[in-house]
């Protein structure tokens, strides 16, 4: 559950209009966290973790992208077309 809920805070920290590539935040009981951005995004949706260790997020707008543990983003084709608006 930790590791789950530090990923979902890394991805969205990742879409911060933010100077520095990585920096420590103080957790529970005084412990330091390093969060560092490996790769960003346009409004992510959702994100699920592949048995692998890759990623795949999804962006409002219907992208999907695969995230390799590295950091690589690609976006992965055919996704069927996505009505954007009023979500959320």
């Amino acid at each position: 559950m930790r590791t789950w809920l530090f990923a979902f805070a890394a991805l969205f920290v990742a879409v911060l209009p933010v100077n520095a590539e990585s920096f420590v935040v103080s957790g529970d009981h005084g412990s330091k966290l390093q969060v560092e951005t490996i790769a960003r995004f346009e409004e992510p949706w959702a994100m699920a973790f592949l048995p692998d260790g890759n990623l795949l997020v999804t962006e409002k707008p219907g992208r999907l992208h695969l995230v390799s543990q590295s950091g690589q983003k690609r976006e992965v084709s055919g996704v069927p077309t996505v009505a954007y608006g009023g979500q959320g």
